[in-house]
């Protein structure tokens, strides 16, 4: 249906949009100045004083910046600032389900290392898990910094699936609107992300 495709395309569109800002950081000057890299963490939890201290290991990637776990996969990401300015980082999800997720926010001094964890809750690592009913999903982390401390990305952030779009046409079309303005950002100083990264959870279908 077209009027449902037209629902779906704004959806996609504000799913996307952290796609494209950082895109377009990576054109700026500063490029190449901020790193993502997926961790592996088989504990459950580490000791709070351990979350930004510690050795965990790189999880490999099987391309540029894409990488393939298991369902249930614990992981943390780790945020390298190697320009000479103080960053506000954050790192969001485009989600499988059509989410954004801030999955953290963080002011970080140059040259250092920040590693973002679940909930931000120190040592509490993210548990890769595809949307209820799927068994294979891709999630889109980035990050994405500047040099403007005040400005704060939570706009970004989309809370609705994909699926509760969908329901939010089939609503309208019994008479029920439940749509909701959502709030838009202004502008900063300087911009710089990392390149965009693709998390693979669990095995596609296949026949």
């Amino acid at each position: 249906d077209l009027e449902c495709a037209r629902y779906v395309l704004e959806h996609y569109y504000r799913y996307v949009r952290p796609l494209a800002m950082a895109r377009a950081a990576l054109a700026t000057r500063m490029s190449g100045c901020l790193e993502l890299t997926l961790l592996s963490c088989r504990e459950p939890q580490l000791p709070a004083a351990r979350a930004q201290d510690h050795d965990l290991p790189k999880v490999l990637a099987r391309g540029r910046q894409t990488y393939s776990v298991p369902i249930g996969a614990r992981v943390c990401f780790q945020v390298h600032n190697r320009s000479q300015r103080q960053l506000r980082i954050t790192l969001l999800n485009s989600a499988a389900s059509g989410r954004v997720q801030l999955l953290g926010d963080e002011t970080v001094d140059p040259r250092k290392a920040y590693t973002f964890w679940a909930h931000s809750s120190l040592g509490v690592p993210f548990e890769m898990t595809p949307p209820q009913g799927k068994s294979y999903c891709i999630d889109r982390p980035v990050a994405i910094g500047r040099t403007s401390v005040p400005h704060d990305l939570d706009y970004l952030k989309v809370d609705r699936t994909f699926a509760e779009i969908v329901e939010q046409w089939r609503a309208v079309h019994r008479g029920v609107d439940t749509r909701n303005a959502e709030a838009r950002g202004g502008g900063a100083e300087e911009w710089i992300a990392s390149e965009q990264m693709i998390i693979e959870t669990g095995r596609p279908q296949g026949p």
